[in-house]
């Protein structure tokens, strides 16, 4: 219809309905206003910046192996270093006491004897710890109960060679790092980049330190000939050991590039702030322990070695089915400054590590501090070609 002079503006609406029909369109952009001015909500925790999965394996993996190993120190000690075994601790443990001090050889026996029973005291408390860390109870003084107790079987045998094969002061160093790895009071804390950085730099000690020593050892590793008889005379057998010593030489000699490609080159990556080659690093790392292990029985050596290189792995590098709900908790100045310390520390003992790394007469499994912190590693600079074993 034709608007009229005098007729409404709207002639089918009365007022009200006019304001309406003017108004809802208001409300509708003061909604759609609102809707653009809210805060998006904060994002949880990406997993690639989370480490939860590393700690929880780290710890858990920790405590299985210290565990054995009490369960191991437990069933022989007695036999071995006790009052009546092969060779007697008492005497020399009574020795380094009167000479020293508790920060200049770390252990129980300041306060207690190493009586037959007391040895197996110290066993069974590491060993309780131990089971306790297993089960997730990932406390920081647990495994600083752990620590001590292995550091007083560790010195307590000192005077024989029972646990003188380099994965006892591996297996200190792996826990030492583990205390700051956890808190005191909540087992589900973050880890924190420098306690991961460490035991990346651990990881990275062991790898190479185990090739170096490999290539300045025998000439079988330049002859690429070492695993055409290491799997006979080295480890004890496996079920898959004689799988691997009958395998074609040819195989066996691309067998020692690889060893040799992994442990000198590779190991470096580990060392790369870019998350994917860390990735890489870790997964490789892992991958050749595990391949060794399957190929020889060498107790826990390979497991414990697997531990470190876990901290190249966030939380998305692991399936789904084993990662852990990350947490938004921060750990707090004290504990930042505390880590800081522990990077101060570690820098200056690994100063005489790094010169026996690049050093011609380079030593393996060796400490040169007393509490076992920093130490070298490696394995098999030379592979005997016979195995002898005593007949009792």
């Amino acid at each position: 219809r034709r608007w009229r002079k005098g007729q409404p503006l709207l002639p089918w609406h009365s007022s009200s309905q006019m304001v309406a029909v003017l108004r809802r369109p208001t409300r509708e952009r003061d909604a759609v206003t609102d809707a653009a001015v809210e805060e998006p909500p904060k994002p949880e925790a990406a997993a690639e910046d989370s480490f939860a999965t590393a700690k929880h394996s780290i710890c858990t993996a920790l405590g299985v192996v210290m565990a054995v190993h009490f369960y191991s120190a437990y069933v022989q000690n007695t036999a071995l270093i006790g009052a009546d075994g092969l060779v007697p601790c008492a005497a020399y443990v009574k020795e380094r006491v009167k000479t020293g001090s508790f920060w200049t050889w770390p252990c129980v026996w300041w306060w207690i004897e190493p009586t037959d029973a007391n040895l197996d005291a110290v066993a069974l408390t590491g060993l309780a710890n131990a089971l306790l860390l297993t089960v997730g109870a990932h406390y920081s003084h647990l495994v600083a109960i752990c620590w001590l107790c292995h550091s007083s079987i560790v010195n307590a045998a000192e005077a024989s060679s029972f646990y003188s094969y380099g994965w006892e002061t591996q297996l200190l160093e792996t826990a030492f790092l583990t205390i700051f790895l956890c808190s005191p009071t909540d087992r589900r804390a973050p880890p924190t980049r420098i306690v991961l950085w460490l035991f990346r730099w651990l990881a990275f000690r062991i790898s190479v330190g185990a090739g170096l020593i490999k290539v300045r050892g025998g000439s079988c590793w330049e002859r690429k000939t070492c695993l055409w008889y290491h799997f006979e005379t080295q480890p004890i057998p496996s079920p898959l050991s004689f799988f691997f010593h009958f395998l074609p030489k040819a195989i066996l000699s691309r067998g020692v590039d690889i060893d040799l490609i992994v442990q000198l080159y590779a190991s470096w990556l580990v060392l790369v702030p870019l998350r994917n080659v860390r990735r890489v690093a870790g997964y490789a790392q892992i991958a050749f322990m595990l391949n060794i292990a399957a190929s020889g029985n060498f107790s826990v050596l390979n497991h414990l070695t697997i531990l470190p290189s876990l901290a190249c792995l966030d939380d998305k590098a692991w399936p789904r089915c084993l990662r852990r709900a990350p947490t938004k908790k921060r750990r707090n100045l004290g504990r930042r400054m505390t880590d800081v310390v522990l990077l101060l520390v570690i820098a200056y003992l690994s100063r005489p590590v790094v010169a026996n790394l690049v050093s011609k007469n380079q030593v393996m499994n060796t400490s040169f501090d007393p509490f076992k912190l920093v130490n070298t590693y490696g394995a098999f600079g030379s592979v005997g070609e016979g195995r002898y074993e005593p007949v009792v």
